[in-house]
């Protein structure tokens, strides 16, 4: 838990588990038990957090403090790029304050703007100058005296529950339109040119950042922009980034990264013109490291995140060291040189134990460390004695970690000679491919993405610690109770031995593993809910078999479909949800339908089948291998006459219909990006795209069965977890965060009165909603 001490307060954020597992799968296949072990860690992380609560409920008992938590709306923060945290934060305010309001509130205000000082100095607006401009809110109701207070003090008492307000600044931030980050028309026009590669890279600078909140909210329109994916760590020491963009979008990035766009020439001039004006100063300049192109269907990042964090790079020291002074910068073919002179140097690879251990260049020494943090204590130990006049050769992944390192050999130790490799073992992999030369890097390089592992020579380095067979495939045990320490939690294991231990290192993690899963893991109220996940897989089976079989082209389509993306056959929308959209576009002969979110075209083809003879149906993807097995399959077909698709995001699709104040359509059938089901819902009925008596039609508002459970009042995270872990999901976080907003958007749906609704628990999740107005 992270917690904040202010005088006599204590303030701590909401602690939220977050699935995030990882290991390196160079080749083979690694048995459930060990896919699933990192989220086990997060249970007994979860578990450990729990009993601190405990003891510090039971320390609070004895103080003469009562805790509070304060929210500050959606609306608030997210324009000025301040920090999710503020969604909920508990404060602790002395006793004899809850009885005067503006000593309540200026106690609150205190803890608030010292746990989040850009609240009050913002660089464009300043949210809460003193405790008169802002107020606070319990269950929708202003503090207006020191009576509401104590009345809202003494009901949570009562209730036995924490006293719960919102914060509500009287003056909302409107911001300037300069706080839009418009696109250029050319850059609009080379995202409309989908590519089916996207290309990885990274970037970092150290450079001092005032406002990093700001600097997030910015790099997050720009780069969203240019359609980038990815981790972003920003801190008031600098950047770190790990990318990924559309292989055709590389040259903008680049150009917009520079720092000076404006000195690339005319071919790209407009987007110079726009990064000149709309790029943070903070992150041109930056050292683009490119790495190779994949496809699109293997992209490394599934969306863009940027986080504020205390240091880009987690260090340890107790105090900064000036990075600008970090040794010689060495590109990869001056490296290349200096590993086949044989020169008498001290070789140093700068990464963590467990990356070391399947791939490093011959003859470096290893830090052979858990974590960066150890990495002074190692350099000082096995460098003592050393002449300072030495040459000393460092490298690590992405070159980031060697600045530091760099820094504080010749700031702190003292040597004159220090080289660091630029670009890391990811620049220098790139050069020997492309060149053609025999690498001297040996086995695998380690990278923190979907990836995980690049292997860069056949060398295999490491062996299974169980059976001794050759293999560089990691992970970490599958029993949560392992007694093996923290920092050796990475071992080797063949896919053999995996599959044979059940992801465990050893018999009695094995037997341990399978005494806990022999016991309940859950109480009734799971149990009774796993029966009714399995009654209504029965109910779907018997409605397919008591329902008119699909037609042989649907099959065939199908099987496409799962040929192609076997890891995303299910989105596939079935016979039964097939037919019931032929039946609806029948009934209303409707003759104009509209479907964001094609995939491989298989309920596209069902809603055209129900269309009239002169009817037609427009649809978009943006993925060109699905789009190509769609209209593959629309052409075997006898109404792809009736079919239009389009290779573009919906986005683009509901903005040229409204610029082209086109027909309104009868039907839409709304199946894209479920994190924008509102805008498009609100896009198409603010901007008349489906007419008065139209209908529209949502898929996987239940959003793999894990919606319902945020409307118990009995479920909470674990239990969401729980649902979606049954249903085999990869990313339980992700796949959380999707089923929050897609709850979100049936709340904003069933609150409309521009539609009446009709939601049916078929499948993924049906909604019918019939516009009225």
């Amino acid at each position: 838990m992270e917690g904040f001490v202010f005088g006599n307060g204590i303030v701590c954020h909401k602690w939220k588990s977050h699935v995030c597992s990882r290991r390196l799968v160079v080749k083979g296949s690694l048995a459930e038990g060990s896919r699933d072990n990192a989220r086990s860690r997060r249970k007994s992380t979860a578990k450990r957090f729990r009993e601190v609560s405990e003891q510090i409920r039971d320390e609070l008992k004895h103080t003469e403090k009562i805790p509070v938590k304060i929210s500050v709306a959606y609306e608030v923060w997210k324009p000025l790029g301040l920090s999710p945290k503020l969604k909920l934060v508990r404060v602790f305010i002395d006793k004899e304050c809850s009885h005067s309001l503006r000593e309540f509130k200026r106690q609150v205000l205190q803890q608030m703007i010292r746990l989040f000082p850009v609240l009050s100095f913002h660089p464009k607006f300043i949210l809460l100058p003193d405790e008169e401009s802002f107020q606070l809110l319990h269950t929708k109701h202003v503090l207006e005296t020191d009576t509401d207070l104590m009345r809202a003090r003494d009901a949570a008492e009562e209730a036995g529950d924490q006293l719960m307000l919102a914060l509500e600044p009287l003056k909302m931030p409107i911001l300037p339109e300069a706080d839009h980050v418009p696109e250029p028309d050319l850059l609009k026009s080379l995202k409309e040119q989908v590519d089916e590669h996207v290309t990885a890279l990274s970037f970092y600078r150290f450079v001092d950042i005032e406002q990093p909140e700001f600097v997030m909210n910015r790099s997050r329109r720009v780069l969203s922009a240019l359609g980038v994916k990815g981790r972003v760590y920003i801190a008031k020491e600098g950047i770190n980034a790990q990318l990924c963009v559309p292989s055709n979008l590389l040259s903008c990035l680049e150009l917009s990264l520079a720092d000076d766009p404006s000195a690339r020439g005319d071919e790209l001039a407009e987007i110079a013109e726009w990064a000149n004006r709309w790029v943070p100063r903070e992150i041109r300049g930056a050292f683009l490291n490119v790495d190779r192109k994949v496809a699109l269907s293997d992209t490394p990042f599934v969306d863009l995140r940027i986080k504020v964090r205390p240091q880009v790079l987690s260090d340890g020291l107790e105090k900064p060291l000036d990075w600008s002074n970090n040794g010689t910068a060495v590109s990869p073919e001056e490296w290349h040189q200096k590993l086949e002179s044989n020169d008498d140097v001290i070789l140093l690879d700068c990464r963590n134990k467990y990356e070391s251990q399947v791939g490093k260049f011959e003859s470096a020494r290893a830090l052979d460390t858990s974590t960066f943090r150890e990495s002074w204590d190692w350099l000082r130990k096995e460098l003592e004695g050393t002449s300072k006049d030495k040459r000393i050769m460092t490298y690590c992944t992405g070159g980031i970690r060697c600045v530091k390192v760099g820094a504080f050999l010749e700031q702190e130790m003292g040597f004159k000679n220090v080289d660091r490799l630029e670009g890391g073992i990811v620049a220098y992999s790139k050069f020997v491919r492309e060149e053609g030369l025999e690498s001297q890097f040996r086995g695998v390089n380690y990278v923190f993405d979907l990836r995980l592992g690049e292997r860069v020579t056949g060398d295999v380095l490491t062996q299974c610690l169980n059976c001794g067979a050759k293999c560089d495939t990691q992970t970490d045990c599958a029993n949560e109770r392992c007694g093996r320490p923290f920092a050796d939690r990475h071992f080797v294991q063949c896919p053999e031995c995996a599959a044979q231990l059940k992801g465990c290192c050893s018999e009695d993690c094995l037997q341990c593993l399978t005494a806990d899963s022999s016991q309940s893991e859950t109480h009734s109220v799971s149990s009774n809910r796993a029966d009714r996940d399995e009654h209504s897989d029965l109910l779907d089976e018997y409605s397919r078999e008591y329902s008119t079989s699909e037609p042989l082209l649907m099959r065939d389509l199908q099987e496409a479909t799962q040929e192609a993306f076997p890891s995303r056959a299910h989105m596939v929308c079935g016979p039964v949800v097939g037919r019931l959209l032929k039946n609806i576009i029948s009934m209303t002969q409707s003759s104009r339908v509209l479907e964001l979110g094609t995939f491989t075209g298989y309920s596209s083809l069902w809603m055209a089948s129900g269309l009239s003879d002169h009817g037609e149906l427009l649809t978009c993807d943006i993925d060109p291998k699905a789009i190509e097995i769609a209209q593959a399959f629309y052409d075997r077909s006898t109404i792809s006459n009736k079919i239009s698709v389009r290779l573009t995001a919906a986005d683009d699709v509901l903005e040229e219909l409204v610029e082209s104040k086109a027909e309104p359509f009868d039907v839409v059938f709304l199946d894209a990006n479920k994190a924008k089901y509102k805008s498009y819902y609100d896009k198409i009925l603010e901007s008349n795209i489906l007419r008065i008596g139209g209908v529209m039609i949502i898929d996987n508002v239940l959003f793999k069965g894990g919606v319902p459970y945020l409307h118990d009042e009995d479920s909470d995270d674990s239990t969401l977890s729980q649902q979606l872990r049954r249903r085999r999901t990869n990313s339980i976080h992700e796949a959380g965060r999707l089923a929050r907003k897609m709850h979100e958007f049936n709340v904003h749906v069933r609150n409309d009165p521009r539609t009446e609704q009709l939601m049916l628990p078929i499948r993924d999740g049906l909604t019918i909603a019939t516009r009225i107005s």
